[in-house]
């Protein structure tokens, strides 16, 4: 039997049954809160509220592009994952060759460096040409350092394990044939890549694909062994971390609820301030068992820069499905006392089938 569900917060939810490594079920509540800022950098919900990302979204073709946000499909995530999904403005629109632009919560920061298309020269290639002017740079993987190398059918034969749609290694095109440089655009703040140069750290704001490093070493091991005694549930080494789809620094051990937010060089006027948001929001549980009550716990922050909007998904995941019984019904966000003494009872409550908020 499915539970009714009833959202009284103004956010997206969605709720799910999942597996988890022990081919347990158990019922995960998602909410997606998105929102807006008024002058002064306070958050406000938006009347359009965003869904959870069920699955992966691609921010082009699939399989040759980077992620605009990660399936959120998942168990509890160890950690918080903060994703920033802006372009580069070069300071009051004029033309620059090089730049920086990072973003600051709190006490936590992080800069990276842009510099224009670049061309390689020389037969060897082993000269590279001045960077060209630009005043609008996306920071997307496909401008960072990485690649696939193809052969003449196109298909791949090699690729960078950690952003196989970058640019520049072993002289890799960029997968997105828009990006016009020879080498990456960007870079860790302060460096950039040389013509004789083999290898360049991987940078970017944006989310990790579960096929890429350094996620791919935590969905565990899949072998004759997993195939013969384990299949089709997850490998025993399995790691939860296979979850977090943020870069390594960019994951956090806890939100950072209202903290002071700034972006430099990410919006057109050159900064853009705003408190973080911080969604407080309940889950009740009815069942065959009683009535349980939860918090759920945020663990991923999507900043868009573009659309000056930030969403916050919150989770909680049921387990010990059998101990609880029949889930008849969850209620997401607060509900008034005397609703749920009366739902405890099997009764209406003042002819309301659906909660009533608490005050």
């Amino acid at each position: 039997m499915t539970p009714a569900i009833f959202n009284t917060t103004p956010f997206a939810q969605q709720c799910m049954l999942l597996m988890d490594r022990e081919g347990q079920l158990f019922f995960c509540i998602l909410v997606c809160a998105t929102y807006g800022f008024d002058e002064t950098g306070e958050p406000f919900p938006l009347a359009v509220q965003l869904p959870p990302p069920l699955g992966d979204e691609p921010a082009g073709v699939p399989g040759r592009s980077s992620l605009w946000r990660a399936s959120a499909a998942s168990a509890d995530k160890p950690a918080v994952d903060f994703i920033l999904n802006a372009t580069a403005h070069a300071p009051h629109g004029e033309e620059v060759t090089e730049m920086s632009a990072g973003i600051r919560v709190g006490s936590w920061r992080k800069v990276l460096t842009i510099v224009g298309d670049r061309q390689r020269a020389g037969p060897a290639g082993t000269r590279v040409s001045a960077p060209r002017p630009f005043t609008t740079m996306p920071l997307r993987y496909e401008r960072a350092f990485g690649g696939s190398v193809r052969d003449a059918e196109g298909a791949v034969s090699a690729c960078h394990l950690h952003n196989p749609v970058g640019v520049g290694w072993q002289g890799a095109p960029s997968s997105d044939p828009s990006v016009d440089s020879d080498l990456p655009n960007v870079g860790p703040f302060g460096q950039r890549m040389g013509a004789s140069d083999t290898a360049f750290p991987v940078a970017g704001f944006g989310a990790v694909a579960p096929n890429w490093m350094p996620r791919s070493r935590h969905a565990g091991t899949y072998d004759k062994a997993w195939l013969d005694s384990r299949w089709p549930l997850p490998p025993l080494d399995f790691d939860p971390r296979f979850a977090q789809c943020a870069p390594l620094d960019q994951q956090w051990p806890h939100a950072m609820p209202g903290e002071e937010v700034q972006l430099a060089n990410l919006t057109p006027e050159g900064m853009w301030g705003f408190r973080m948001p911080a969604p407080d929001i309940g889950a009740t549980v009815l069942h065959s068992a009683g009535v349980s009550q939860y918090r759920l716990r945020a663990d991923t922050v999507y900043v868009d820069a573009e659309a000056r909007t930030v969403s916050v998904l919150a989770r909680h995941c049921l387990t010990g499905l059998r101990t609880l019984g029949l889930v008849r019904e969850i209620v997401i966000g607060d509900v008034s006392p005397a609703w749920l003494h009366a739902r405890r009872r099997g009764k209406r409550y003042v002819g309301h089938d659906t909660p009533a908020l608490a005050d």
